[in-house]
């Protein structure tokens, strides 16, 4: 039997579910086959499931509608609650971007959305690519916000470690009385939880349908393998705080163990009904608005 190649999204907040897999504290038991994981990005995960590439990984939940009949879950992932790893970053505050120009990263392409389902009732936002990776340091520089026009483009949409860093480094700012001036930045997932009531699920673990129906074996023993990784990194909670802190370090703001803790105790890792429950209701959103279609169902392997 091959390897089962996962695609595992490498930042802060998945590190309790993928440290462990990815360090080798666990791993597939009772088959013949190995656990190979990959780093992938939430821009191209799915789509390395769709060419073949890899046969299970975590992917962005706004990927999934598209591929439902392809795609079979298992249930884990990323859920937030209050605080979240998506934020829209504005030159501007956030409640004067009506008409705005909004710049998104490729890594933040998944996060649309989500943003889209906050925002479309009140601001007629347009999106547009943005080229540059975003150098925290150097902020509140323009051109550290990877856009050359803000005449044009006035906020940026932010996923992963850099929006940590954002909603890390930006409420340091010292503010100005001019609203024209004020760089302001928004938890999108928190804001989700205020306008909703339920949680946002970020990520979910996907499998080939075509891989899950051949080797059931294997998938099942994934889905132990990923719930062992849950339990192995509570019990290693000092060795994930610490490689949170080195990431954190890395994308130019400091998070203390205290903090990460914090950061932690508002994440899931397991997907339970309820959790589907409230992504459905996040499905319902968004396919209103003609952003995703509606999925009949959660497709889990049975």
């Amino acid at each position: 039997m091959p390897n089962l190649r996962l695609g595992l999204i490498e930042e802060i907040a998945t590190l309790p579910l993928i440290y462990p897999l990815q360090a080798g504290w666990v791993g597939l038991s009772g088959v013949a086959a190995n656990l190979e994981t990959h780093p992938v990005s939430a821009a191209t995960a799915a789509e390395m499931l769709d060419d073949g590439v890899l046969d299970a990984a975590l992917i962005p939940s706004s990927d999934y509608p598209l591929r439902a009949r392809s795609l079979r879950l298992l249930p884990f992932g990323l859920t937030s609650e209050k605080r979240g790893n998506s934020a829209l970053v504005g030159l501007r505050r956030i409640d004067l971007l009506d008409k705005q120009r909004v710049a998104i990263g490729l890594a933040a392409n998944p996060a649309q959305p989500l943003l889209r389902v906050l925002l479309k009732h009140y601001y007629n936002i347009e999106m547009m690519p943005r080229a540059e990776e975003l150098p925290w340091p150097e902020l509140p520089a323009q051109e550290s916000l990877g856009v050359d026009d803000w005449e044009k483009l006035r906020a940026t949409l932010l996923l992963g470690d850099e929006a940590l860093a954002a909603l890390a480094i930006i409420p340091a700012f010292e503010r100005g009385e001019n609203p024209e001036e004020q760089i302001t930045v928004e938890d999108l997932n928190k804001n989700w939880w205020i306008m909703s009531g339920v949680t946002y699920t970020v990520y979910l673990l996907a499998v080939r349908r075509i891989y899950a129906e051949a080797n059931r074996e294997a998938t099942d023993a994934l889905a132990i393998a990923c719930r062992d990784a849950i339990r192995v990194g509570n019990e290693q909670r000092p060795t994930i705080l610490q490689v949170a802190g080195e990431r954190a370090q890395a994308a130019g703001f400091t998070m203390d163990e205290q903090a990460a803790t914090d950061f932690y105790a508002e994440q899931r890792y397991e997907f339970t009904p309820a959790l589907g429950g409230a992504l459905m209701a996040f499905y319902s959103y968004a396919s209103a608005l003609k952003l995703i279609p509606q999925p009949a169902a959660l497709n889990f392997v049975e």
